[in-house]
């Protein structure tokens, strides 16, 4: 494996092969062949890591998807992922001004916002009271403050 970026050319193509394998792990799913949805999820997190395909919101109806299937724990390994990468963003988002974040990436700040959102709906879904947890102490500082300063 390599780590290699995917110019911002080819999202298009990207994003297209994405949701073809999405639209067909949820008609898996929805048709009973959810041994099958779980090896074609495998497949798309072999051929989408993190390390080229920089975890996102985006990747939330994948997880979702795994728990629909019954493989919620295949879907913490990614989540984590996802978990570290939106810290990130949010540290970066708090340590701005507010009117940079504003003019700049006010957007982005608030799919920081739905992804914690989504994250712990999934969590609670599934149970998993420790994940949870986790969500709440990892994000906690950014759950208190209405806006970065």
């Amino acid at each position: 494996k390599m780590r290699l970026p995917v110019s911002k050319s080819y999202m298009p193509s990207v994003q297209t092969t994405r949701y073809a394998i999405l639209r067909g792990v949820q008609d898996m799913v929805r048709t009973g062949k959810k041994d099958e949805a779980i090896k074609l999820l495998d497949t798309y997190f072999k051929a989408f890591p993190d390390m080229n395909f920089h975890y996102d919101s985006d990747i939330i109806p994948f997880l979702q998807a795994y728990a629909e299937a019954g493989a919620y724990d295949k879907a913490k390994a990614p989540m984590k992922i996802l978990v570290d990468n939106t810290a990130e963003k949010l540290r970066f988002y708090y340590s701005i001004s507010s009117d940079d974040l504003e003019r700049g990436f006010s957007s982005d700040y608030s799919y920081c916002l739905r992804t914690i959102d989504e994250l712990k709906d999934l969590a609670t879904k599934a149970k998993d009271t420790a994940e949870v947890a986790e969500l709440d102490k990892v994000f906690k500082a950014y759950m208190t403050k209405p806006t970065p300063k």
